[in-house]
């Protein structure tokens, strides 16, 4: 038989029901995502100097001064053009 009396010295002590470690699991991802979320919305909305706006604004300055200051290339000669194409010719036969 089994005895189902209690002992007098053991107190039972009662746990609160803790949650399962998939949900613990679950829940420190989805925090951390949310973290890096609100990093990203930092970086690229709410910082002045490396918002997309901004980065976009400085990219056409760039490309602005880039083209005031290109120089279009010279014009080639035909007969220049057949020379070299001779002598590479003759070159790589070598």
């Amino acid at each position: 038989m089994v005895d189902k009396r209690s002992r007098t010295g053991k107190k039972s002590v009662r746990r609160a029901p803790r949650m399962s470690p998939a949900h613990r699991g679950t829940i420190r991802l989805t925090l951390v995502l949310s973290a890096l979320v609100l990093v990203n919305c930092y970086v690229f909305l709410w910082r002045d100097s490396t918002s997309i706006p901004a980065v976009m604004q400085k990219a056409n300055a760039i490309g602005e001064a880039e083209a005031a200051t290109a120089v279009a290339p010279a014009p080639v000669d035909e007969r220049q053009l057949r020379e070299l194409h001779i002598r590479l010719r003759t070159e790589s036969k070598t």
